[in-house]
């Protein structure tokens, strides 16, 4: 992605400090998580989860989906993260950026 001027180096040491990168199937198209894992979800977790998947897509050029992942989430930034199309899991439950908490 550096050598075709997709993302510069800066960039590329951005994306490799994502918690957790995921490659899969997602209705049949390969599709990359870009997973933040913090005890309490933050703004900065959500921020980051968007913007290192909005580089690996570039990158890649395929799907890739923001996602944000702790144990706790107050309801302003789990509404916020919705919003802005990132998925939640928190402690163990699901959420898609379709299910806005109001």
């Amino acid at each position: 992605a550096i050598q075709s001027g997709l993302i510069t180096e800066e960039e590329r040491r951005e994306l490799v400090h994502a918690d957790l990168i995921v490659r899969g199937i997602r209705e049949g198209q390969p599709t990359w998580l870009v997973v933040e894992v913090s005890g309490t979800i933050e703004f900065y977790d959500i921020e980051r989860a968007l913007k290192r998947s909005q580089l690996l897509a570039r990158s890649t050029g395929e799907n890739v989906l923001p996602v944000v992942a702790g144990e706790l989430c107050p309801e302003e930034f789990l509404r916020d993260a919705l919003r802005k199309g990132v998925w939640v899991i928190l402690d163990g439950r699901t959420f898609a950026p379709t299910q806005i908490h109001r």
